[in-house]
């Protein structure tokens, strides 16, 4: 249960762009079952359905909190790679030879996997 409960916020948290962690006491950050009712009651103060966001399928193009961030893997590749895991395939490792992700962008072209 404490996994459901953690993932429940985490999603709802990182999707939501509401800012109520700042509304959650000292230390809620933590994300477990002692903070779950403080939790909800920063969503409920921000005016947030956290189920709305933790529970939903994502729009392919919707843009999400760390979109801004680069991490060079390009999101038609994790888009890919969701399809991959869907489906019950795993993607061999990278030493197996380059997955075209898009990494090497931010090294010049030289991955240290």
């Amino acid at each position: 249960m404490k996994k459901i409960i953690v993932s429940f916020l985490l999603a709802a948290v990182a999707i939501s762009f509401t800012g109520c962690a700042k509304y959650a006491p000292s230390g809620a950050n933590d994300a477990n079952k002692r903070y779950f009712d403080a939790w909800m009651q920063a969503f409920a103060d921000t005016g947030v359905d956290p189920a709305f966001y933790a529970n939903r399928e994502l729009a392919e193009d919707e843009v999400l909190a760390w979109d801004h961030i680069s991490s060079g893997v390009t999101k038609c590749y994790l888009r890919s790679e969701l399809v991959q895991a869907q489906n019950g395939i795993a993607t061999p490792d990278c030493k197996a030879g380059c997955r075209n992700c898009g990494a090497l962008s931010l090294t010049g072209g030289k991955c240290d996997v």
